[in-house]
């Protein structure tokens, strides 16, 4: 048995599960976000340029985050609006949904790599 890291992730061109999860997470969220989605997702996530709760300098591009606990906060429309808040800003202005694709690929595989060399192992 061995580890497979971010190396051979990317000699493959794959992100690993947890990251993969996230890309198909967001590019669903991008969708609802620029209203390319099915309008009973639309539903559960609100802008918070249509809120007047919030005044920060980078509300238009996130939306508001609910306050839930319990089995809820494992749920699609919660994960989602928080991974999306978490985008840098020129990754969610991105409009084009094949664009957004493919640099929130490379975004995630750089986090991946990333977040791979903050893990210590122990053998």
């Amino acid at each position: 048995m061995d580890h497979v890291g971010p190396e051979e992730f990317d000699k493959l061109n794959l992100l690993n599960t947890e990251y993969r999860a996230h890309q198909l997470s967001l590019n669903l969220v991008h969708k609802v976000f620029y209203n390319n989605s099915p309008i009973y997702l639309n539903e559960n996530f609100t802008k918070l340029n249509n809120s007047s709760r919030y005044n920060t300098r980078s509300k238009q591009f996130n939306f508001f985050v609910p306050s839930i606990k319990g089995a809820t906060s494992k749920t699609f429309y919660y994960n989602g609006i928080k991974l999306w808040n978490s985008l840098p800003r020129d990754l969610k202005e991105t409009e084009n949904n094949n664009c957004f694709k493919k640099h929130l690929k490379n975004y995630l595989s750089a986090e991946m790599s990333r977040h791979e060399a903050e893990t210590f192992f122990y053998y």
